[in-house]
């Protein structure tokens, strides 16, 4: 039987809010968890393009956030279903801002969350671990009702084990976050970019490439910049995506899925390929996100 893997992507609109949130020094407020009981009531992948979770059924605020302490680059975020919501089965989650919009979608461990008629009811924490690239630019806004809930959850937790039983749901998201900088000097001031390699990763262990979001601090003109990222001198890319001229954030690009599987041992390389023709575009940020196999 295959082994499922149980993780957290963020959707593309929420990579390009997180990308602009820190070229900007502004800040994305993630308000809502949802859970739903996935693609009729199976098992799906995410993927980044979705916009809402396949089933939903339960929508609450969120109750607790802080950094991971195995990681400062994760953040790990909570809510709580209460006692009298329940008759499902939990397979999917969303994290949502403060527009609506679907910021990072997941796959959850079938756990099914029973309802005052079933005669069982019970409290479900809902625990998600995000890597992102800055936690600075994430803010969360917390229901204090919810941290209630998540305290009673806590302290039922301390009491004898020998007379609980508990569903402790926390994903770890085995998540590869391949980081890359063009365009920036030395002493960290921008200049401009250049047709070019920017870096090359052997990998050390295997990994699925979901999505790729790039960043510069100066917009291109005459011509968009062009990105494209080689595994072992091969394009993962069957259109490459560019940063439009006027613009800061990278976009367009299809993803070749016969390249995103990598192994150990494969050497990724982003490039820049082209650049604007009267502005060069300035301080190239680029991130490949992979999840770990």
């Amino acid at each position: 039987m295959a082994v499922e893997n149980y993780y957290v992507i963020l959707t593309r609109l929420g990579a390009a809010k997180h990308a602009t949130a820190i070229a900007t020094g502004g800040n994305i407020s993630l308000t809502e968890m949802a859970v739903g009981s996935g693609q009729n009531d199976t098992l799906y992948e995410p993927v980044d393009t979705q916009t809402a979770l396949k089933t939903e059924v339960w929508r609450g605020g969120i109750g607790a956030i802080r950094t991971d302490p195995d990681n400062n680059t994760r953040i790990i975020i909570e809510t709580n279903i209460p006692q009298n919501v329940g008759g499902f089965v939990i397979r999917e989650f969303g994290i949502f801002d403060s527009d609506g919009d679907l910021f990072a979608v997941g796959k959850y461990p079938p756990t099914t969350k029973t309802s005052l008629a079933q005669g069982a009811p019970t409290d479900q924490l809902i625990r998600a671990i995000l890597a992102v690239n800055n936690i600075n630019s994430i803010t969360l806004l917390i229901d204090p009702a919810i941290i209630m809930a998540s305290k009673k959850y806590v302290d039922d937790l301390i009491l004898p084990l020998a007379t609980k039983s508990y569903v402790d749901a926390a994903i770890k998201i085995p998540v590869v976050d391949m980081a890359f900088l063009a365009g920036i000097a030395n002493n960290g001031s921008n200049v401009d970019l250049s047709v070019q390699r920017i870096g090359a990763l052997r990998l050390a262990r295997n990994t699925l490439i979901q999505n790729v979001i790039a960043v510069v601090a100066t917009a291109p003109t005459g011509d968009p910049v062009e990105i494209d990222i080689t595994k072992n001198g091969t394009s993962i890319f069957t259109t490459k995506p560019t940063i439009p001229v006027g613009t800061n954030l990278l976009s367009g690009g299809v993803l070749d899925p016969a390249q995103l599987a990598c192994v150990a041992g494969d050497l990724i390389e982003p490039l820049v390929t082209q650049v604007g023709s009267v502005i060069r575009g300035q301080g190239l940020t680029l991130s490949i996100k992979a999840i770990a196999q």
